[in-house]
């Protein structure tokens, strides 16, 4: 006769393999090791407070200390198998199955009560009502005794039967699911897969050397986090590094194989450690699901040979055939005013094609104007030595610190003093406005220490008052069009416009200030007078829901850019096949609430009022529908995404001239986006790691661009 089958198999099923077993109640999955201790442990830890009715026996009657109660008696098995269907007639509740007053007494959390009798009689069966918990937890407390003959016999001191409490703390893992865990962080699994590209992830994301692995504070961090995890080396973690370029750039390729249109911008950089000169390509493209202008860097190659316009256009014509881009794909290329560069770009894609950056135009035109002016020089001069002083001078900056205390700032709101640098004109703004909200500190601190040639007087304040005002917008231009997530190259000619507009309306009275407004009027008029015979900057400008033709001076740019749309919506309109139009509503737009408007935009602000009244007087005949219409409309305010407008609202009213829409929008109105590559770059490329070869570092910049949506698809 085989041995009795243990009542803890009736909640239990055995599983192909004869490995593992599942739990009829919650299906969880157990590893069989050819014994019920796994499965009775199980029972006891996870379903302990479900209840049975257990017929009332005498303690003494124990054939053995360690067999449980539902193994002695074979009346339990109906009742496990309406325990077992009960639950699993119920929806799963890991957290908290709760009582269900439909699913009979088994599922209450009572413990040692009685069968309710009828009134004035003797119970129907002799039963009690016993958790799982108490049924099949083995008996503790075991004490010798000898019996009369002097051999041993064994007394159990029945356990509690109270139920257990239910803590909030987890419960421990079981040794099975110990055992599982541990292998899950072995290598190749799908746990450690995880936390090592994420160790990747961040390696590339924020430029971190690859022996970080083996520093002891990150070694001690994961400890902490996953005790079984254990993280690759420095030599393991490149080769990783180099496997995730390689599928991150198959996506990456993928999805430009299915955008139509793309945006460049290239810089040349020299790196100051090793003086190796790199030049960048960095590839802009709409993502219609954010309404958002994605970024990547498409190449980084190092300079080997002298900087001649056909080795640069050998360079970038190679990079653009790695990643299969035709030249026709290509809206425009965004480069610095360099000749070498720009006859590369105007041999490679056309000279149509090439866009001069707004930024270091606009650069070049207030630098121009400070050093036409020498009252400025001298005033800026001065002021850079005061601020050095007090910046190198500990005492003196302290001092700064403490008269700003005393005036009340919060410490939290002290500020610093700026130091003009001589890369951007932005910095030198920022040094005359610093200076200016705390003059009065600052002369103090000079006193103090005896530096009375530095002390600012009355009138050169004023002078730089008048300067910060007039400069503000410029500064404000700089800011705005040095994006690359949303469009740019359409901001360019509303920029400069209203530009010229703030210099016309700005009335200085010192005459430094009022040269110096003269001098950049004529800056201005010398680089930017042939702005908006740009085609891609004048296309883009036009179908910027925000500004359309407001802001062009001259009737033959706008003509010839209307006329180049024209025909492009015709080959559209001729290709696409006729479809009835989706009619689909557009909500009627709320008046947007009063806001503060910088000073760069009050003109623009202006002229669209003035737009909106001569509205319906311009001839718009000869040109297609939807062209027409869309320049019929007015224009929508100056804060909202232009192609978010195009996405949600315009693409379906002009779904031909939205075509085009996003081919020219996506043009950068500045190369700052290389720029900032090459920033990333200096912190890659840094005495720590010198020893780093120059091929991973095109890579690591890819890894570093890559979206989050690629990098986790």
């Amino acid at each position: 006769m085989g041995r009795k089958r243990s009542k803890v198999w009736d909640f239990f099923k055995l599983l192909p393999g004869n490995t593992k077993v599942i739990c009829t109640l919650c299906k969880c999955t157990l590893q069989y090791c050819k014994n019920t201790t796994n499965m009775k442990n199980h029972i006891i830890s996870q379903h302990g407070t479900l209840s049975v009715p257990v017929p009332v026996t005498d303690s003494r009657a124990s054939t053995s200390s360690t067999t449980t109660a539902v193994d002695q008696d074979p009346l339990l098995s109906a009742t496990i198998d309406s325990v077992v269907n009960a639950v699993d007639s119920e929806e799963e509740d890991a957290d908290d199955p709760g009582p269900d007053p439909t699913a009979g007494p088994s599922h209450t959390t009572e413990t040692e009560t009685e069968t309710p009798t009828a009134s004035g009689g003797e119970a129907p069966s002799n039963l009690k009502r016993r958790t799982l918990y108490d049924l099949f937890k083995p008996p503790k407390n075991k004490k010798a005794k000898s019996n009369e003959d002097g051999t041993a016999r064994t007394t159990t001191i029945p356990t509690s039967t109270t139920t257990p409490p239910i803590s909030s703390k987890k419960t421990p893992n079981s040794i099975p699911e110990s055992f599982s865990n541990q292998g899950a962080m072995k290598e190749g699994h799908a746990k450690w897969n995880q936390i090592t590209d994420s160790i990747v992830y961040m390696t590339a994301k924020d430029c971190l050397p690859f022996r970080h692995v083996e520093h002891t504070g990150f070694r001690k961090l994961l400890s902490t986090i996953v005790p079984l995890y254990h993280p690759p080396n420095r030599k393991k973690l490149a080769g990783l590094i180099d496997k995730k370029y390689e599928v991150l750039r198959r996506r990456m390729q993928e999805i430009l194989d299915r955008e139509n249109y793309l945006a460049l911008t290239s810089d040349i950089w020299t790196e100051q450690h090793n003086l190796k000169s790199y030049i960048s390509l960095t590839g802009h493209y709409l993502d219609a699901a954010s309404a958002n202008i994605k970024l990547v860097v498409l190449g980084c190659e190092l300079l080997t040979s002298n900087h001649t316009s056909d080795y640069l256009y050998n360079v970038l014509k190679g990079i653009l055939d790695n990643w299969k881009i035709n030249k026709s794909q290509v809206s425009g290329m965004t480069t610095d005013g360099d000749s070498k560069i720009c006859r590369a770009v105007t041999d490679l894609l056309g000279v149509r094609k090439h866009i001069w950056c707004f930024d270091h135009q606009e650069d070049l035109v207030v630098r121009a104007a400070i050093q036409a002016i020498p009252e400025i020089i001298e005033l800026v001069e001065k002021v850079k030595s005061g601020v050095t002083f007090v910046r190198q001078n500990v005492n003196a900056s302290d001092k700064l610190r403490d008269l700003q205390l005393l005036s009340g700032v919060p410490e939290a709101e002290l500020v610093k003093l700026i130091q003009d640098v001589i890369t951007r004109w932005n910095s030198t703004f920022d040094m005359l406005e610093r200076v200016d909200s705390i003059c009065h500190h600052v002369n103090a601190v000079l006193i103090e220490f005896n530096q009375l040639p530095k002390v600012i007087g009355p009138d050169e304040q004023a002078i730089i008052k008048e300067t910060i005002i007039l400069l503000r917008p410029f500064k404000e231009a700089t800011t705005e069009n040095s994006g690359e997530k949303y469009a740019s190259g359409s901001l360019v000619i509303p920029t400069i416009w209203s530009l010229n507009a703030h210099l016309q309306a700005t009335k200085p009275k010192l005459a430094p200030v009022m040269a110096l407004k003269a001098k950049l009027i004529e800056e201005m008029d010398s680089r930017f007078k042939d702005v908006e015979h740009v085609r891609p900057l004048a296309i883009s400008t036009i179908l910027d829901p925000r500004f359309k033709r407001m802001h062009f001076e001259s009737a033959i740019a706008i003509s010839n850019a209307l006329s180049v749309i024209s025909n492009e919506l015709k080959k559209i309109e001729e290709k696409k096949k006729k479809k009835p139009q989706q009619g689909e509503q557009v909500e009627e737009e709320v008046e947007a609430p009063t806001k503060k408007i910088k000073s760069l935009w009050i003109h623009h602000e202006n002229k669209k009022i003035a737009e909106k009244e001569n509205s319906g007087m311009v001839n718009l005949g000869g040109m297609p529908m939807q062209l027409r219409q869309y320049l019929d409309e007015s224009v929508v305010d100056k804060d909202c995404n232009p192609l978010e407008e195009w996405e949600t609202k315009l693409k379906y009213k002009y779904p031909e001239l939205y075509q085009i829409a996003v081919q020219f929008l996506i043009i950068q109105g500045s190369s700052v986006a290389s720029e900032r590559m090459f920033s990333v770059t200096g912190n890659i490329v840094s005495p720590k790691r010198s020893r780093l070869k120059s091929p991973k570092i095109p890579k690591l910049l890819f890894m570093h661009s890559v979206d989050d949506s690629v990098w986790f698809m």
